[in-house]
């Protein structure tokens, strides 16, 4: 890490180590979701059963210590950043009347969903290296970098099917979009050929 130039983009993997505990169940950086759900409807005589979104609600993503086999890098406080893969997560159930289902369980409208990671964890941080040797991160991972380039290859591949489904409205537009998802940018702004050179912690 001390060898990539200030502005780079770097991807590090490491173990979560020394960071305070700062939400639920030593949680030291987390999200917090909100459960949305539209109703029950019908189009063309045909029913639809009700559907739930996660709406952001808040986050907590302090300066947080990642172990490396060769040292220790730290990441700035950030305001809003992508996190995924293995996190550790909580359900409080809502108090709203409509209801929708999320992994087999059926949660009331209002319900808050909390995901994050703890002191321990293996994470793989994206971002930019600033100013100081801190890192920005864009994307924290829960998991090490092969996992995390899985994860957005799934991602472009589900981007591929569905513009393929759509291709009829919009075939030039769609063509060049499912082309930069599969071979350059994809969800969450990493360039799957770039994240190969990254460096590694």
């Amino acid at each position: 890490y001390g060898q990539v130039a200030i502005g780079d983009e770097v991807a590090i993997t490491g173990a979560l180590e020394g960071n305070e505990v700062t939400g639920r169940d030593g949680l030291v950086a987390y999200t917090v979701d909100e459960w949305n759900v539209t109703p029950e409807s019908s189009d063309n005589g045909t029913k639809k059963a009700p559907s739930g979104t996660w709406k952001h609600k808040e986050s907590h993503l302090p300066s947080l210590s990642i172990a490396l086999q060769d040292g220790t890098v730290k990441t700035a406080e950030i305001g809003s950043a992508t996190l995924s893969g293995a996190l550790a997560e909580f359900i409080d159930p809502g108090m709203g009347v409509e209801k929708a289902d999320y992994n087999g369980q059926s949660l009331p409208e209002g319900s808050l969903r909390t995901q994050g990671f703890r002191d321990g964890d293996l994470i793989t941080v994206v971002g930019l290296k600033g100013s100081g040797g801190l890192l920005q991160p864009d994307r924290l991972f829960g998991g090490n970098r092969a996992g995390l380039v899985d994860e957005i290859r799934l991602g472009a591949q589900i981007m591929f099917w569905v513009g393929l489904s759509m291709m009829a409205c919009s075939p030039i537009v769609l063509i060049g979009g499912i082309w930069g998802a599969i071979f350059g940018r994809n969800r969450g702004g990493i360039n799957l050929g770039g994240l190969k050179n990254l460096k590694i912690g």
